[in-house]
């Protein structure tokens, strides 16, 4: 294909334009143009030097030779970061805390996923993270490999400037979790007048918080999650549309704000299947990544509570806890004989 599209004077247009030219060359051909983020691409400019006459008379021949393709574009130099996307329909901007780990968290996962449909949608996905705190290079360059336009950025201040310089090029923002969102929920509005703005909160962290200081009762906790809820309320009632994955969550957001739309998304997941029937299969698993301490209270109760009645009866019975980031309470879960015979599994992190 090189040779045939080099063409019989065998000259790419020169004057700093020869990528230009061969791609308006391939698809001149009917042929498809395919961008690779992640490329290097490598220029001998000073094997071959130009005089500035030359290259002054080189730069005509691209507008001359693509006049009629080129009609198509913006002009030289105008919105070059919209003008490399000018077939998207859509563009959507993901606001989150860090960076998806989808290997490590299931929030993370969920975030990946929907990037993902963004993109099978038609729509320009562009990712912006707050805290770039875990694998932002490994990360980072995973969203770049699939065609996710990632910003980085390190505080809540750096974000506004992004809003500040961009925020009018986007049709919709999602945002997740109302830590994120709260500082940024006014110059959402004031820089991204026209989008649509879509709320995740994650999971009612105020509604945690309440669940727990009944439990523990602990006042200095349920304040605080007094004061969370009137927050993430706020946050809440401020977006245009809000996203929740539990219909328990959209009945008490519909109690606590009425007028809210209200919307519950999937849980996004690829379901891989198995050939093993249940009767099958054997033993208990708890997955989940252990820095969100409900998990950790989850393992413990059941490890302590449930567990030794299930023993009772199915002796051979292992339960494996599986997941990112165990902290030492639930590592020491496996140095600790329940009944001698019992078997708790707390493993490094891993991905099944």
């Amino acid at each position: 294909m090189w040779d045939e599209l080099a063409g019989p004077d065998g000259q790419l247009v020169r004057a700093d334009c020869e990528d230009a030219d061969i791609a308006c060359r391939v698809r001149a051909a009917a042929r498809e143009v395919w961008y690779q983020p992640m490329s290097c691409v490598i220029r001998y400019d000073a094997i071959a030097p130009r005089s500035g006459k030359d290259r002054a008379e080189n730069q005509k021949r691209p507008d001359e030779r693509w006049r009629e393709a080129l009609l198509s574009h913006r002009s030289t130099g105008a919105d070059p970061h919209l003008e490399k996307d000018r077939n998207v329909g859509m563009r959507i901007l993901v606001i989150d805390a860090q960076t998806p780990t989808p290997d490590r968290d299931a929030g993370s996962y969920f975030t990946f996923n929907i990037l993902q449909v963004f993109q099978r949608l038609g729509c320009k996905a562009s990712f912006v993270s707050v805290d770039d705190v875990l694998g932002v290079a490994e990360y980072t360059g995973n969203l770049r490999r699939i065609g996710i336009e990632t910003i980085q950025c390190a505080t809540i201040l750096q974000v506004a400037d992004l809003l500040a310089f961009r925020g009018r090029e986007f049709d919709h923002v999602l945002i997740f979790r109302y830590g994120v969102a709260g500082p940024l929920m006014s110059r959402l509005r004031r820089y991204c007048p026209d989008s649509g703005l879509i709320f995740h909160p994650a999971d009612l962290h105020y509604l945690r918080m309440e669940r727990e200081a009944i439990i523990t009762g602990d006042a200095k906790l349920a304040q605080a999650a007094a004061a969370v809820k009137r927050r993430e309320l706020a946050v809440a009632a401020a977006a245009d549309c809000i996203i929740t994955h539990s219909y328990v969550e959209e009945d008490v957001l519909k109690r606590e704000l009425a007028a809210a739309r209200i919307v519950v998304f999937p849980w996004i997941s690829d379901v891989i299947g198995t050939n093993v029937g249940f009767g099958d299969r054997r033993d208990i698993m708890f997955l989940g990544g252990y820095r969100h301490s409900p998990n950790v209270d989850a393992v413990t109760w059941f490890v302590r509570k449930i567990w030794p009645l299930v023993r009772a009866q199915a002796p051979e019975c292992r339960f494996y806890v599986v997941g990112s980031d165990p902290p030492a309470e639930l590592q020491a879960l496996d140095r600790q004989g329940w009944n001698r015979s019992d078997q708790v599994r707390a493993g490094p992190p891993q991905l099944l």
